[in-house]
């Protein structure tokens, strides 16, 4: 009776249960998220793209050195550093002002005098060399590489097609030449030192025609070519010694009684190029790879500190400023490393644009071994400098130049390679924080 009673119900219910057995046994169970341990660190790529996507936005407009730009990127990587736990280099903070001698070429212009003048576009045209003296006067003519004629001449300027080897450069330098021209592809060449007394301008062929009335010189002829007017070249510029970089320096304690007073820096460079001589720039070739890569490898020792007695070394931190001008940054780190200076043990540098001419000397006399770690370039993403010159004397549709790539394309790829990145500095910093017989597989996190 009781069978019959439910049996209505039962023929309405069980095609349903059937159904959802059937749902549940088509589900899959998510993988576990990684564990990540001392042997096998796992990094975020939702921390990396966060990072990067920040410092490739408006707010640090390109990161160039000295700028408000760069002022927010290195007050975002010192809250991020804070946020991991790390201990101050300073007892007010992360920051550190240093002196950075700079030659600051803030603009520069060149055009025609007379009732019909014409204005060449900074950055489209002509783009001053970061080693320029400033300059303002008047040319009547132009000696093609001749500087011996060109220092005879007064109103007139040297014009130089061709590569410009060092001992060129050098006799350029030691001559009297007012005003130097070059025919070459137009860059940012910012610099710490000035020409004194040499004002220094790159033009593009177009207006090399233009100045000679429509023809290219011969630079294996060396000759004087008379203008058939006027040309004013302006050029600002100034150098000053006391101009102030900003490092980002912190600490993660050694932990082991013996070897925590030996320090290992791992470092890299926070500015890009941003802008010259007033015309903004994407620094395609340095979108924040290795600052990310960096930041991801400090926030997993910092965890493994507190869980798994690592480093036994004291790790120091850097994220410095004038990567683009002379390693300036990475000068003062050294010449004053907050750390006994017999004691640094080595320099893990996360970078490219100064491996080769990296400053090794110490304030103690002695040499800091440096090993630097190379991120592997975005396919597709070309290691160049873009200029975007925004002048309203531009034609409609081309007063802002738009660059062929951006950043925000290669975000994706850029997250990969910033995790590859933090691999390889993870595996050449355990080499340098851990004693020789360490082995960090056996290492294990324990409760804090």
């Amino acid at each position: 009776m009781i069978f019959r009673s439910w049996h209505p119900v039962l023929v309405a219910v069980l095609p349903l249960l059937l159904l959802s057995f059937a749902a549940c046994s088509a589900l899959t169970v998510p993988d576990a998220r990684p564990v990540s341990t001392p042997g096998s660190p796992a990094w975020s790529e939702h921390t990396m793209a966060e990072d990067l996507s920040f410092l490739n936005s408006e707010a640090v407009r390109g990161r160039a050195d000295m700028s408000v730009g760069y002022n927010v990127a290195a007050a975002y990587v010192a809250r991020r550093l804070r946020e991991y736990r790390l201990q101050p280099a300073l007892e007010s903070g992360f920051r550190i002002i240093h002196s950075s001698p700079r030659n600051v070429v803030s603009g520069a212009r060149l055009r025609f005098e007379g009732s019909d003048s014409l204005d060449f576009i900074t950055g489209l045209d002509v783009l001053p060399d970061g080693r320029s003296a400033a300059f303002d006067g008047v040319i009547r003519s132009l000696w093609l590489n001749d500087a011996e004629g060109a220092s005879r001449e007064s109103g007139s300027a040297l014009l130089w097609i061709g590569d410009v080897t060092p001992e060129i450069e050098a006799t350029l330098r030691s001559s009297s030449i007012d005003l130097i021209i070059f025919q070459s592809r137009l860059e940012p060449r910012p610099s710490s030192k000035q020409w004194e007394g040499h004002g220094m301008l790159h033009v593009t062929p177009r207006v090399v025609r233009t100045l000679l009335r429509g023809s290219l010189p011969d630079p294996d002829a060396p000759t004087r070519h008379l203008l058939s007017r006027s040309v004013r070249v302006e050029i600002v510029s100034a150098w000053s010694r006391m101009a102030a970089g900003i490092n980002i320096v912190g600490y993660v304690p050694g932990k082991h009684p013996e070897l925590s007073s030996e320090a290992v820096i791992l470092c890299t460079s926070l500015d890009a190029v941003g802008s010259f001589a007033g015309v903004p720039a994407l620094d395609v070739g340095n979108i924040g790879v290795e600052v990310v890569a960096s930041l991801e490898v400090v926030r997993q020792l910092s965890q493994f500190s507190r869980y798994a007695g690592i480093p036994e070394r004291t790790l120091i931190v850097a994220f410095v400023s004038g990567g683009t001008v002379d390693a300036s940054g990475l000068r003062a780190l050294l010449a004053a490393p907050l750390w006994y200076g017999q004691k640094i043990r080595s320099l893990v540098y996360a970078g490219k644009s100064v491996v080769g001419e990296l400053p090794t000397q110490k304030a103690d006399g002695g040499h800091v071994p440096i090993f630097p770690v190379l991120s592997r370039r975005p396919p597709g993403l070309p290691d160049t400098v873009i200029l975007r010159p925004s002048d309203p004397r531009l034609p409609p549709g081309r007063r802002q130049i738009k660059p062929s790539v951006s950043a925000g394309a290669y975000m994706d790829v850029a997250v990969e390679t910033a995790a590859e990145l933090a691999s390889r500095l993870y595996i050449n910093l355990a080499s340098e924080l851990m004693a020789e017989e360490a082995d960090l597989t056996q290492r294990r996190l324990l409760p804090d």
